[in-house]
């Protein structure tokens, strides 16, 4: 006796057939029983899964919904199947429907056993949030397995892709170098997106030093009330893709007897995505010096004696540290 061992060909269904021969030189006298044919039957399972998602393109922060689907277009019975999907990196798992056999880490797995080809399709649904943050692409993957012979592999797996939304922001502060205390000045605040997406829900906000009160704003900038000092925010929506920065002006007091330098600083946020490349924060200085007191009036000088003069004026400024007092013979030259 002799013993043929052959692998069947992965994609093979229906059934196999086997024919042997015996033949010799030596007349056989019963040549009816020199062919001997065995068929087997060879059972397959194609199975095919599909996947999709709700946004192909995303903000950081966001919940995506991927449908899979599962089905067996026989022609037998899948045994041991398999659903799995692996997460990208940056999403935090949420829900599944049905309820995931297990979640490890990337890897969200569904068993469903044995599956006829009488089940037809079956659907199941994955919610992941995108973590803050995330810039570039998602690919989810998923893949069906069983433990029967499937005659075509190549609609086992499927990927969904989506594209997290970025928008490039920087900041922008100008200020005059230089200002008298209790007078008023305007501060600039821009902010500019160079893309490639759109910045949603950007908000600009101009940080003004103590030192200062808010006055006015254009752009429909709100402050936030504080006596002094404060915030002045101006909520954007959507803010384009643009080559030149938007620029918005404050109005402000400065506080009087103020000296020295102060800051005003504008940050600049939006719910989409920021790769970071430029500041998203920008700062500018003012030195702050008190006025010139106001000079005199209603000055007077009287004789009292030959050798006396009495002299009155009325005070207009109380910030001087004293008077001095020339005087000319003439008038016009030779002051001392």
């Amino acid at each position: 006796a002799m013993d043929v061992v052959v692998d069947i060909n992965p994609t093979t269904t229906g059934s196999v057939t086997n024919i042997a021969t015996a033949t010799s030189t030596t007349l056989d006298p019963v040549p009816g029983n020199d062919l001997g044919i065995l068929s087997t039957s060879v059972s397959g399972a194609d199975l095919e899964v599909t996947k999709s998602v709700d946004l192909t393109q995303a903000d950081a922060g966001d919940q995506l919904t991927y449908t899979l689907t599962v089905e067996n277009t026989g022609p037998s019975t899948a045994t041991g199947v398999l659903l799995e999907d692996s997460l990208p990196p940056n999403v935090t798992f949420v829900s599944a429907t049905p309820n995931a056999t297990t979640v490890a880490s990337d890897l969200v797995t569904w068993n469903i056993g044995n599956l006829t080809v009488a089940q037809g399709t079956q659907t199941f649904t994955l919610v992941v949030s995108i973590d803050g943050g995330t810039t570039g692409t998602l690919e989810n993957r998923a893949r069906v397995t069983s433990t029967s012979t499937d005659p075509d592999s190549s609609d086992d797996r499927d990927t969904a892709t989506t594209t997290i939304l970025s928008a490039e922001l920087s900041a922008g502060a100008d200020a005059p170098a230089t200002a008298t205390a209790g007078a008023s000045m305007d501060v600039d605040a821009s902010i500019q997106n160079t893309g490639p997406d759109p910045a949603e829900n950007a908000v600009m906000t101009l940080t003004l030093p103590a030192e200062a009160s808010f006055s006015s704003a254009t752009g429909g900038g709100t402050h936030d009330g504080s006596p002094t000092g404060g915030v002045v925010t101006w909520a954007l929506g959507t803010l384009a893709v643009s080559g030149t920065p938007t620029t918005y002006t404050a109005t402000v007091d400065i506080v009087g007897g103020t000296t020295g330098v102060i800051t005003h600083t504008v940050d600049v946020t939006a719910s989409t995505a920021d790769p970071g490349v430029s500041p998203n924060q920008a700062t500018d200085n003012t030195t702050v010096s008190l006025p010139p007191p106001t000079a005199p009036t209603g000055f007077t000088a009287t004789t009292a004696s030959s050798t006396e003069i009495d002299l009155a004026w009325t005070d207009a400024s109380g910030d001087e540290t004293g008077f001095q007092i020339q005087w000319s013979p003439n008038g016009t030259d030779t002051w001392t």
